[in-house]
């Protein structure tokens, strides 16, 4: 895990939580039905839901693709890309310096998709990670408000998993 990489949730605005309903890694497709890695995580939201950037950056790619749809890729320090794919429309165009929190794009189906969602990817060197390994324990810092912290229980599937998790967190700080 890299040092101090926090992303903070690209979907929706403060009080906006989706659940993850695709993960990281080997799965069945939702449309070929073949086994095959995904290289990012899918959150479905409303139509009309804002996508952010996750971290501060360049946008290098403001494109389409059959099956990407809409997307965009930012580049970010330390060797850092984030995708945003399926987008219903892109806010954003390339050469454009986008803080974190800002408006890139609007949640869409474009591309090869079964319903509306984002496909949210991290990528280090050019290699895929996971990113949920890099939100801030389940938790983060709310670039809209900063002085609170949302809890994420789109992130792992519930408020009770989300408490359980932090009481087990602070119960080994003492």
């Amino acid at each position: 895990m890299p040092e101090n990489l926090q992303l903070i949730n690209p979907v929706g605005t403060i009080g906006e939580f989706y659940q993850v309903n695709s993960f990281f890694g080997w799965r069945k497709h939702p449309v070929t039905g073949e086994l095959s890695y995904h290289k990012g995580i899918d959150i479905p939201a409303p139509k009309g839901t804002i996508i952010r950037s996750s971290l501060p950056g360049l946008v290098v790619l403001s494109s389409f693709s059959q099956s990407a749809g809409n997307y965009i890729i930012i580049e970010h320090h330390g060797g850092y890309k984030t995708k945003y794919m399926h987008l219903s429309s892109r806010l954003v165009d390339k050469g454009q310096v986008v803080k974190e929190g800002d408006p890139i794009g609007i949640i869409g189906a474009t591309g090869r998709v079964t319903g509306v969602h984002l496909h949210f990817e991290l990528h280090k060197d050019g290699e895929p990670i996971d990113p949920l390994d890099y939100y801030n324990n389940s938790t983060r810092n709310n670039p809209y408000a900063p002085d609170k912290i949302n809890f994420l229980p789109w992130l792992i599937g519930g408020t009770v998993l989300t408490s359980l998790f932090i009481i087990y967190k602070n119960q080994r700080k003492n």
